[in-house]
């Protein structure tokens, strides 16, 4: 009877750890889902609201220098008028390099502030992977990378599907003015990769983590994915945020997957480049 009374109480002790460590786990998973979310939330929504303020305050500008030239101009000529002007006083690909780096760098200050879960100089420590790792690893993805363009080029050959060209060029647009290239060479290849490594690898990727190093890899490449918001970058920024996560995870160091993404930013600059000119 007292056998029959202890194994009861056993099994009462296990179900009971099990429950508690099915809660812990859910609980984890929507801390750091909460927190992932709340970083990336709010560098879209700051990145937004400062493309609505900047646009409106030009436009009310422009809107005011042509109604001050021509008071007699029709509703249709000024909407005419005030898109060509707007198209020549602002650059997009100035624009949204300027948004985006100002969005990212307020999402990590995010990241490393607050509660300090994990500090800066932690994620940027010494990376356990040799640097002909590094090098190694970087080759690597643009391989990948070659490999994703042939296989997305055969389907498109096939199916006559355009989405992977225009996504290339609407990410890309290449202009006359070497200013403008540059900056957009500065964005997607220096600054890009550090900030959005900071963001993701060393933010949302330890955020999720302590669910499990697979849950954090996974889930935060999707959303790395997700943030670039078309179809084809986002399979490609999915795949792409595997890799630099599984190598921040090994190196014990964000610094590695840096290079790796100024690489792959490098190649597709490259690439685009060629293919436009």
């Amino acid at each position: 009877m007292n056998n029959i009374n202890e194994e009861k109480n056993i099994s009462a002790e296990v179900s009971a750890e099990e429950t508690e460590s099915a809660v812990m786990m859910r609980r984890k998973i929507k801390q750091g889902c909460s927190r992932a979310g709340a970083v990336i939330l709010w560098q879209q929504l700051l990145a937004s609201v400062l493309l609505i303020i900047i646009n409106t305050a030009i436009s009310v500008k422009l809107t005011a220098e042509i109604m001050a030239e021509n008071p007699k101009i029709t509703q249709e000529g000024l909407t005419l008028a005030l898109t060509q002007a707007i198209s020549e006083a602002v650059d997009p690909v100035v624009l949204n390099a300027a948004l985006m780096v100002i969005a990212n760098i307020f999402a990590i200050v995010m990241v490393f502030s607050g509660r300090k879960l994990f500090k800066l100089k932690d994620t940027l420590g010494k990376s356990k992977l040799p640097i002909s790792g590094t090098v190694l690893a970087a080759f690597g993805i643009i391989g990948i990378q070659g490999a994703s363009i042939f296989i997305q080029s055969f389907v498109m050959s096939i199916t006559g599907f355009s989405g992977m060209n225009e996504a290339v060029m609407s990410s890309l647009s290449f202009t006359d003015d070497l200013v403008i290239n540059i900056i957009l060479f500065l964005y997607m290849v220096v600054l890009g990769p550090v900030l959005e490594e900071l963001m993701f690898r060393s933010g949302v990727l330890n955020f999720l983590s302590p669910v499990s190093r697979t849950f954090g890899l996974f889930a935060s490449s999707l959303l790395f994915g997700l943030m670039h918001m078309n179809f084809n970058q986002i399979f490609n920024g999915f795949l792409l945020g595997l890799i630099l996560g599984y190598i921040a995870l090994k190196s014990g160091s964000v610094r590695p997957a840096i290079i790796c993404h100024m690489a792959a930013n490098l190649n597709a600059f490259i690439a685009s480049f060629v293919f436009e000119y």
